[in-house]
């Protein structure tokens, strides 16, 4: 497998994974929104997976699901490996997913 092809891979894999965790949100949404008597419902649970559903969905699901696509796409119309960056193609990926960590949202606030 070539390097253009494991990002594109790892994009689209990590897209899948917040889609996932994104659907676990709305499930909370749906229990929540039905009045069923859980120990952990509570208001600031569901605003918690409202604004966690929407940003996964929105936000992370969207860019990095394009940015393998993009990836995909390019490569293989143009029938030759990706030429930028050289010594390393995951850079975009371990930067996006560095800029998604929760110390890095903490450190912004």
């Amino acid at each position: 497998m070539t390097s253009s092809r494991r990002l594109a891979a790892a994009n689209i894999g990590f897209a899948v994974a917040a889609f996932g965790v994104a659907a676990a949100m709305a499930m909370m949404q749906a229990v929540s929104r039905a009045n069923l008597e859980l120990p952990w419902r509570s208001p600031q649970m569901y605003y918690l997976s409202v604004t966690a559903h929407g940003v996964l969905m929105a936000l992370v699901f969207t860019t990095f699901f394009i940015m393998g696509l993009g990836v995909a796409f390019t490569t293989h119309a143009l029938e030759r490996p990706l030429r930028w960056p050289r010594r390393s193609p995951f850079t975009s990926v371990n930067a996006l997913q560095a800029g998604l960590s929760p110390r890095s949202a903490r450190s912004a606030t």
